[in-house]
């Protein structure tokens, strides 16, 4: 999952709509796009409706590659004087305005190589929308429809709402993200599960029956543990293993996205766990980036719980990888707490340990009536998807609100804050869980938290 700062790109939705201001009062950037062959260069022309842009801007990282920007409030068009990182657009503020550009969008993907910015991998070339769209510095606010022609032979996709084909509706806030936007030469399927739509984008190279089955299994897994698909729309882009990474997920405001690239048979091979993964970061909303144990970690657990719920994975196999996995999460001498911590096992299985310690809180405290599941339903619920951004503590404080006491803020404020000590060997001899020689977990159904054990990884009523 990518982390996103607090102030959100927000994107409009007709089922989820989280715009600053009112539909109706927002005035509306128009942005036409036709991209060159391979995507290497995008014409942009936008329309500008007065009070949208003063001086204009985008990602840093890509101010370079813009060229020929020229303005016209009437009929003429001029150059637009460019200044450190903004383009004035004289007139426009007051009486709207027509602006013209190129963005060389090859050279930023092979430059950049990133695909949180732009990158090229193979043959597709992955960037949202934020690194090539002017905007103005205050158009906080303002909402936008973009219409996208791709070169013959390709397709592009995009994770903003799409009210037509070839059409994307978003906003802009102060401090704007977008979901992964991506150009190239895609196969497209869809998926509706649990409510929801999963648009696949498929790159040449890709086995897309394996690969679909496997979305459509992860999809599952999510939509029953959470009681529906997590976001009205999700799009994903695959791309061919060569492309050397495993998933990433990037949402914001109305939109939702997630970017992978596993093995011809993800379904049973080492990627098996990616694409669930990155669904519970789209059910998730977005904390600040000293919070990513939060959310990494809640992906490490739930992941293979709902995975065994839907009777995808073995109870068996999950406790095993808990045995070895949580040791790597446990606080180290000059721990200060979790947040904001840069260690890969404080990220991943000290977040995980987190969530398991609230899941068998909450089930000791309502007989197993009550779960970890409980609460993230009412997050969901709350509006709380990768579509927002929100504090840790509305997120906290909305699970808690779920259950019969409150677990997730406390102990939140034992182990963010400060080097919380776990006796891990206690909790598994509670739980009945032990290592068998040669591999394995024997359970002990006797321990006096066993029925805590079975309910966590219990398989759902009729599989």
């Amino acid at each position: 999952m990518v982390t996103r700062a607090w102030a959100a790109f927000v994107v409009l939705s007709t089922t989820n709509a989280t715009a600053a201001a009112p539909a109706s009062a927002a005035p509306i950037i128009a942005y036409d796009v036709t991209a060159g062959p391979q995507a290497a260069e995008l014409q942009v022309e936008a329309a500008f409706p007065p009070g949208t842009a003063d001086e204009l801007t985008l990602d840093r990282a890509a101010l370079s590659y813009v060229a020929e920007v020229t303005v016209a409030d009437g009929t003429a068009w001029r150059p637009a004087p460019a200044h450190g990182r903004f383009w004035t657009a004289s007139g426009c503020q007051a009486h709207g305005c027509r602006v013209r550009y190129r963005f060389r969008l090859g050279d930023a993907a092979r430059a950049i190589d990133d695909v949180d910015t732009a990158a090229l991998r193979a043959g597709v070339t992955v960037a949202p929308t934020t690194t090539w769209l002017l905007r103005g510095r205050d158009t906080d606010g303002a909402r936008f429809r973009l219409t996208v022609h791709a070169p013959d032979g390709w397709r592009f996709a995009s994770g903003l709402p799409r009210p037509a084909a070839g059409v994307y509706d978003g906003s802009w806030s102060s401090d704007p993200t977008a979901p992964y936007a991506a150009f190239g030469e895609f196969v497209a399927q869809s998926l509706t599960v649990g409510g929801g739509v999963i648009d696949v984008a498929l790159a040449r190279e890709v086995a897309a029956p394996a690969v679909v089955a496997w979305l459509k299994d992860a999809a599952q897994a999510i939509a029953a543990f959470y009681g529906r698909y997590p976001v009205p729309r999700l799009q994903v882009i695959v791309l061919p293993e060569r492309a050397n990474m495993q998933g990433k997920e990037l949402g914001g405001g109305g939109g939702a996205s997630i970017l992978l690239a596993p093995d011809d048979d993800p379904a049973h091979g080492g990627n098996d766990w990616v694409a669930t993964h990155e669904m519970v970061h789209v059910a998730t909303p977005d904390l600040w980036r000293q919070y990513l144990w939060l959310t990494e970690g809640l992906a490490t657990y739930v992941e293979p719980i709902a995975r065994a719920r839907a009777g995808q994975l073995r109870a068996e196999t999950i406790w095993a990888d808990m045995l070895r996995g949580m040791p790597k999460g446990l606080a180290h001498e000059t721990d200060r707490g979790m947040n904001g911590t840069h260690d890969w096992g404080r990220l991943y299985w000290g977040g995980a340990l987190f969530w398991l310690l609230a899941d068998v809180e909450i089930r000791q405290n309502s007989d197993n009536r009550q779960s970890l599941e409980t609460a993230l339903r009412a997050v969901l619920a709350a509006g709380g998807n990768t579509h927002v951004a929100w504090p840790v503590e509305q997120l906290m404080d909305t699970g808690d609100r779920a259950l019969s006491r409150p677990v997730l803020r406390p102990l939140y404020q034992k182990m963010g804050m400060h080097a919380m000590p776990v006796d891990l060997p206690a909790l598994w001899r509670k739980l009945g869980v032990s290592s068998r020689d040669g591999g394995g977990v024997t359970f002990d159904d006797r321990a006096p938290l066993a029925r805590v054990r079975a309910g966590i990884t219990a398989a759902a009523a009729g599989r």
